[in-house]
């Protein structure tokens, strides 16, 4: 009986687990770097979902320090993703007075930055509710 050997060189990704897989020449079996593993959530956003994960809340205070600018952002995702829209409205506000945001006038582009941080968009998260709400 012939033995039938397959030479494969390179590295690849595999579609199914998004994991990079290492074929080696010398053997028969097939080495997966597990170092090298790429997140699932990771592998399957969009790049517009990359870019807003990882750019900042755009209404932090130019005065703040570089240090405190990721907190406060971490501060207004978490707040979007737990409180309603009137919370959310009186808690942007405090925050300004505290010297942590530079809120615009135009509840528009709030809203739209806050809908980008992860704030919901279904029953009680409309614009005209915001709009209702700020200020």
């Amino acid at each position: 009986m012939a033995e039938n050997k397959i030479y494969v060189q390179g590295s690849y990704i595999d579609i199914h687990d998004n994991e990079n897989v290492y074929l080696s020449v010398d053997k028969a079996s097939v080495n997966v770097n597990e170092n090298e593993n790429l997140n699932e959530n990771e592998g399957r956003k969009t790049n517009n979902e990359r870019r807003s994960n990882d750019e900042l809340f755009h209404f932090i205070h130019p005065s703040v320090n570089e240090d405190q600018e990721m907190n406060i952002h971490n501060e207004v995702k978490r707040l979007v993703k737990r409180q309603g829209v009137q919370m959310i409205c009186q808690h942007l506000l405090r925050m300004e007075t505290e010297g942590k945001l530079l809120l615009p006038p135009n509840p528009s582009a709030i809203y739209k930055e806050l809908v980008r941080v992860g704030m919901p968009q279904g029953d009680g998260y409309s614009e005209k509710n915001f709009k209702n709400n700020y200020r």
